[in-house]
This record gives structure tokens, sequence and C-alpha cells, in this order.
């Protein structure tokens, strides 16, 4: 018997044209508020798509994972990435809800199906490193992550995947 998904939510690998969600996002200010410190919002012009798709979704080599967010009425609610970062060995996580769909536990949702992905490619453990401002912090460390160090500017988190209970049958597409 298959088990169900108990997310509210599942991934969702976009294609080029589903591009124009992550462009909405990036150009919300609501949104986009965590991001203050490096600038806020951030341009995604449409002729920049191709080469972005290519190296995060087709191109990944295995540093790299990006998927959408969908609620259960098929709606895209936001993404979830991580990407290994050479110059620390380590591979970061990203977790981002488009604001109107914030405050209804799909952070929480979509960082768990993130870390299960993670786990499922080999990963055994996933970063974050946070503005020291943004309220995320909490949310991560609600979900298994614990503090490695803080800078004046940032908090590390790490999570240890082996731990991970996995979430079987909430991928749409494939894993890698």
């Amino acid at each position: 018997m298959k088990e169900e998904c108990k997310s509210p939510i599942t991934l969702y690998i976009p294609s080029l044209e589903d591009l124009w969600f992550r462009q909405k996002m990036m150009a919300d200010e609501e949104t986009m508020s965590y991001n203050h410190a490096w600038g806020g919002t951030i341009p995604f012009p449409k002729e920049t798509w191709h080469g972005w798709y290519d190296f995060w979704i087709v191109k990944h080599e295995n540093k790299r994972y990006y998927r959408y967010l969908k609620d259960s009425d098929g709606h895209f609610i936001g993404e979830v990435a991580y990407h290994f970062d050479s110059d620390k060995n380590i591979y970061l996580a990203d977790v981002i809800v488009y604001a109107p769909y914030r405050k209804m536990s799909y952070g929480n949702n979509g960082l768990n199906l993130l870390c299960d992905a993670a786990k499922q490619n080999g990963i055994k453990q996933l970063y974050d490193d946070i503005a020291i401002d943004n309220p995320s912090v909490t949310m991560f460390l609600k979900n298994g992550f614990v503090e490695e160090y803080r800078t004046s500017e940032i908090i590390m988190l790490k999570k240890e995947l082996s731990a991970s209970t996995l979430h079987p049958g909430c991928e749409v597409g494939n894993v890698n």
C-alpha cells in the first residue's frame, strides 16, 4: 500500500515557461523583504531565463536542486532549492514562500520536502546562512536545524539529514 503524501503542498519541476512565477516573486517587495540586507528585490528578466534554467534544472550536475512549491489547487506558492557552495564546501538551502501564502505552514512543509529531496540525493547535511534579523530562523530551528555560528550579519544553521523522516509520494517529477 502506497503511503499518502501528508503535506498540503508538492514539489514541482518548473518548465521554462513557468519562470514567470519566479520573476513575479523576485520582484515582489513583500516576498523579498527578507533579502533587504542584500538589496531586496532581484531582477529576473526574461532574457536570462534560458541560461538560468539550463544551470539550475537541466545541467544541475547534482550540485543544484530547484523546485516550485504547489498547493493542492495547483497554484505556485513558492520555491525551494539547494546548491553546493564550493568555497564553504557545504550545501546551502533556499526556501521562499510568495508573500500572499505566508503564515500557512507552507514554509515548514517546503523545508521538510527540500530536506527529504536532499537526503534522497545523498546529501548528509544541509545549511542555510540567514540574515541576522530574518524571522525565518525560527522556522529552520523548529524543523531540526541547529545554529552552527553567527556573525554580526548572518546566522549559519545546519541540519543533519540522516535523522530526517522522508515523506514518500510528495514529489512531482524526478527527485534528481
